[in-house]
């Protein structure tokens, strides 16, 4: 409980602009080598690999502790939804002013209809499932928020059931002037 009210402050607060930020240039590729090791035995658990790649190259300026905190839950969200003895790709790249990190799975995937409501706080697609299998629904709304007050943008997409989904999260490119 503790927890959640803690997540829910965390979200209430970026949502309004209070989210209160340490910001410092990074390089997207050391911070998604930091969340891997962060997740690594979870992952060795259910035999599941993470295989990153990189485009060209950049850095961002992040607080890098909320954005491994988004980096750990979306490779997090990708092993719960990948079926044992997957593979969970995470692709950077640099897109003009933006860095993108893609983190694919190739598992559940998510029905059209579900698509708007996943970054709604609580919102939990297939109630059929435990707690344990999907988390508490408040996970992809506190990234969402983290990844906004960066000047970001998160977004899912999913072919549908049983096609795997890839979460996209877009931030700023720090300019060779900074």
């Amino acid at each position: 409980m503790a927890r959640l009210a803690t997540d829910l402050d965390a979200v209430s607060r970026a949502e309004e602009g209070r989210l209160q930020l340490t910001l410092e240039p990074a390089v997207p590729a050391d911070l998604i080598r930091v969340a891997q090791d962060t997740v690594a035995a979870r992952f060795e658990e259910k035999h599941i690999r993470i295989v990153a790649t990189a485009t060209g190259s950049g850095r961002v300026v992040v607080d890098r502790i909320r954005f491994l905190q988004v980096l750990t839950n979306l490779l997090d969200n990708a092993r719960r939804h990948t079926p044992a003895g997957g593979t969970v790709t995470v692709q950077t790249q640099r897109e003009q002013d933006w860095i993108t990190v893609s983190v694919t799975d190739p598992g559940d995937g998510i029905p059209p209809a579900q698509l708007p409501h996943i970054f709604e706080r609580f919102y939990r697609g297939d109630a059929a499932r435990s707690r344990d299998e999907q988390g508490s629904g408040i996970g992809l709304t506190i990234s969402r928020a983290i990844v906004e007050a960066h000047g970001g943008h998160l977004e899912a997409f999913s072919r549908g059931p049983g096609k795997g989904a890839t979460f996209t999260l877009r931030v700023p490119a720090l300019t060779t002037n900074d």
